[in-house]
């Protein structure tokens, strides 16, 4: 059905927003994702996790340091991020890539949208006017008002709607007894169907202009839970197995946890697929003008996406970022991890500050060894120490040298620019090269001290 015709049927709001506001929504998203019916797309295109930093004082320059997450937070104290928000990011990575996984077996269109916030729903204030004639989350009862999320949200255009709950129970308790351990997944469970039963109504109520209106499935993500450890819970607890049932849609006593994706799903999630949201067939209800309606609701203009972004300091004063296109999330990932602001892990800070004469830093592309070398340089200079940068293994490493030399020119001032040396050896090319680059370094120390910065791996000790 049409979402023109569908409006009308609401007795509630009648008037629902002007044909050329849904027309420009449905124009955007058919721009942002021109492939819609037959590609899967994830929104936000990005997963950012929640990190907390500290503004010090580091070579004379402001860097950010992260902080670690915290158990308990005093009543009263300032917020920070705490262990369990750390454990709900890592499950949501846990879901979200599992999915990416699954995407790779479609062949028809689906969003999956993450983490949107019931206030989010329709809430741009360019499309105030139109969406306050439509369904919101706020006009249902008080408990369903403003408070509450969609973990997962997919709109499929041949299977109707799925909401997932994500609990991140399971990596915590596994050294617990293994009654304590039921009893936290029970908790845990009984959390889930509560939220799927609310999240159900709001989506009912929002999608309820449609006639007949698309089917809404439901499902509990654990993906730190093995389906065994459900199953044993399940077992043992005939009223939860019931109430999970009828929460997912079974009926009777039957074992609702190959609806749930467990630990065992999270690699191979194409089992469960067919379990939760295949075997139940096409809706027929989802019509292509029905989805593209749907996903100008849930996906369009008027509804804000948002990431985490707890750095403020490092990103303008937004607390989030608006991102929904793969352009969106590579040009917000390249802002935040540009070289703008410093971010050290405090390892590395304890490192920079060590008193060790001889440092060796190793790790994967990406992990700050440059950056390190250059801070240590900047400090080195800025004591009035002669710096000595090294390319020790001639063409292989003179461009990272010769990158850091003129990173050091640009950032040091006029007079530690002076004491700032950079040199070029081919220790492979024999005992003549090596022995050229002892002595050139040695007539390089001041007072028996000899500051020598090298990218590459080469331990080098004249």
């Amino acid at each position: 059905m049409a979402s023109g015709a569908g409006h009308s049927s609401r007795q509630t709001q009648p008037q629902g927003p002007s044909s050329a506001v849904l027309s420009l929504w449905k124009q955007r998203v058919e721009e942002w994702y021109p492939d819609l019916y037959h590609q899967p797309y994830f929104i936000p295109p990005v997963y950012m996790y929640r990190t907390q930093h500290q503004a010090i004082q580091l070579s004379g320059r402001t860097v950010f340091m992260t902080q670690p997450s915290v158990t308990d937070l005093p009543r009263g104290a300032p917020p920070a991020l705490q262990e369990s928000d750390v454990r709900d990011d890592v499950c949501q990575q846990k879901v979200l890539e599992c999915l990416h996984r699954l995407s790779q077996t479609q062949t028809e269109g689906m969003f999956v949208l993450s983490q949107l916030n019931f206030g989010h729903y329709l809430n741009d204030p360019s499309f105030a006017a139109a969406a306050s004639t439509l369904a919101r989350p706020e006009d249902l009862k008080a408990e369903n008002k403003h408070r509450g999320d969609f973990d997962v949200l997919i709109i499929h255009r041949r299977h109707g709607i799925l909401v997932g709950e994500i609990k991140a129970i399971g990596d915590t308790i596994s050294s617990l007894p293994q009654q304590q351990q039921d009893q936290q997944v029970t908790k845990k469970v009984e959390q889930a169907i509560k939220q799927l039963h609310k999240a159900e109504d709001v989506l009912k109520h929002l999608t309820d202009y449609l006639q007949p209106p698309p089917r809404v499935q439901k499902t509990l993500m654990l993906p730190n839970i093995t389906r065994a450890q459900l199953q044993r819970v399940l077992g043992d607890n005939p009223q939860l197995t019931q109430d999970l049932g009828h929460c997912l849609g079974m009926a009777g006593s039957v074992d609702p946890s190959a609806l749930c994706m467990t630990s065992d799903d999270v690699i191979r999630p194409v089992q469960w697929w067919q379990q939760r949201v295949t075997g139940s067939g096409t809706d027929p209800a989802m019509t292509d003008p029905v989805y593209l309606d749907l996903v100008s609701r849930f996906c369009g203009p008027a509804t804000t996406v948002t990431v985490h972004c707890s750095s403020t300091p490092r990103l303008a004063l937004a607390q989030h970022s608006d991102l929904r296109t793969s352009g969106d999330g590579v040009g917000e990932t390249a802002a935040r991890f540009a070289p703008v602001d410093i971010v050290l892990h405090p390892t590395q800070v304890a490192v920079l500050n060590s008193k060790q004469p001889l440092v060796y830093i190793n790790g994967p592309p990406g992990t700050g060894k440059t950056l390190m070398l250059i801070l240590k340089a900047l400090d080195l200079l800025e004591q009035n120490k002669p710096v000595q940068v090294v390319s020790a293994r001639g063409s292989g490493s003179l461009a990272a040298s010769t990158m850091i030399y003129k990173q050091l020119q640009q950032t040091a001032g006029p007079t530690a620019q002076q004491l700032l040396h950079l040199h070029t050896f081919d220790i492979d090319q024999g005992d003549d090269e090596v022995e050229r680059a002892v002595k050139t370094l040695r007539s390089a120390a001041v007072g028996g001290q000899l500051y020598v910065i090298i990218d590459e791996s080469t331990i080098f000790v004249p």
